[in-house]
């Protein structure tokens, strides 16, 4: 488009430029092809040893290529120099293995008298509560494991997982 603006402004016909450019383009043209290597001929067999020898460097390129990215994925699973968090102490050990087990035992307890009243359709979907009860007596400062957080993130994964079953696919959401 410059080139174009530049000759109206210089009064230069438009053929003209366009004949400018063709002999431009043929000329690079020209020039690489002098550059490129010759087309090995095809009884002679130093041809296959050139490829091999390509294919062996392309070959080993892409082995330092997934070799770097292999080391950068195993020093970022290294934590990037940041110190884990500090153990829990017996104390703190025990009070959550304690909660854990008291509130499993109240849940199996609610979930069998819910079978006995209301039969198979009454049960507790009891997988989630063994990891949110550790949250909660572990990591009681953790975010996900605030009250809110909680309830509400179980409420949403006990309704998603309920809208699954009514899909009609068959067996593929149930278990």
């Amino acid at each position: 488009r410059t080139k174009i603006l530049e000759a109206r402004a210089l009064g230069i016909p438009l053929d003209q430029l366009v004949e400018e450019n063709y002999q431009r383009r043929k000329e690079e043209e020209a020039k690489q092809k002098q550059h490129e290597e010759p087309a090995p001929d095809i009884d002679d067999l130093s041809f296959l040893a050139h490829y091999c020898a390509r294919a062996k460097q392309f070959l080993l390129h892409c082995f330092q290529v997934l070799r770097a990215k292999a080391t950068t994925i195993y020093k970022k699973s290294l934590g990037a120099n940041v110190k884990p968090p500090p153990r829990f102490t017996w104390n703190q050990s025990f009070h959550t293995f304690c909660g854990v087990l008291i509130t499993g035992l109240i849940l199996t307890h609610m979930n069998r008298r819910l079978q006995d009243h209301y039969g198979f359709n009454g049960t507790l979907i009891l997988g989630p509560f063994g990891a949110l009860s550790t949250l909660l007596y572990g990591l009681t400062a953790a975010p996900a494991s605030q009250p809110r957080n909680a309830i509400l993130g179980q409420t949403m994964s006990i309704t998603i997982a309920l809208l699954l079953q009514y899909i009609p696919l068959g067996p593929v959401w149930t278990v």
